[in-house]
């Protein structure tokens, strides 16, 4: 009788230790965490605006061709850094645009080009500042580019070379054709110098703002 009793006692304390150590050996696991349902929600996240990265618009305005332009030279007369003047670009076909710089050069009446130095700025003392903005030109308006012609004040205008007549050629921004002869044998304040006068030119804007 004893021995059942013994054996029963020892068998229950064998199952509780067996209870004990697999309760222990489950807790000193890593635990795990299941994967969220397809129903459960994300931390909500959001994405960079775009409104400061967006290409710009595309512009249907093509640029102005030579053929539709008519230009000419304004004088405005002399001021202290040189003789002020504009050209002048008066729209007579569609609307179209323009932006930049026009390129600008002087030749004599036989065609031979005049060595005269170019500047194409911003301001000078007589004008600006003007920005090099895309423009929108209609039918019967204008674009002018400000200029100014100066020259050292040790330089003699009767020195050989100097002329108060030449012909302007002027190439347009953008422009894929040959040069534009905009005006001949026109007569200045003062004579324009090889290697002496400089000619600086404003970028192309309005004429409306003067």
């Amino acid at each position: 009788m004893f021995r059942t009793v013994a054996s029963i006692l020892g068998l229950v304390v064998c199952v509780a230790a067996c209870a004990s150590s697999r309760s222990q050996a489950h807790s000193d696991r890593p635990q795990t965490r299941s994967a969220p349902s397809a129903t459960s929600r994300a931390p909500a996240t959001h994405a960079p605006s775009s409104a400061g990265h967006m290409a710009p618009t595309t512009n249907t305005v093509a640029w102005c061709p030579a053929t539709d332009l008519h230009v000419w030279i304004h004088d405005r007369g002399p001021t202290m850094p040189g003789i002020a003047a504009a050209m002048v670009f008066l729209n007579t076909g569609r609307r179209c645009a323009l932006q930049g710089w026009p390129a600008i050069r002087l030749a004599a009446p036989d065609g031979a080009p005049l060595a005269v130095r170019h500047a194409y700025v911003r301001a000078t003392g007589a004008w600006g500042p003007f920005s090099p903005t895309r423009i929108v030109i209609n039918h019967g308006r204008s674009a002018m580019s400000s200029l100014l012609i100066s020259a050292p004040a040790t330089v003699d205008p009767t020195s050989p070379g100097c002329r108060i007549t030449f012909d302007w050629l002027v190439v347009l921004p953008h422009s894929r054709g040959p040069d534009l002869s905009v005006v001949t044998k026109h007569q200045w304040w003062a004579a324009v110098c090889p290697h002496k006068s400089v000619i600086a030119a404003s970028p192309l804007r309005l004429a409306s703002e003067r």
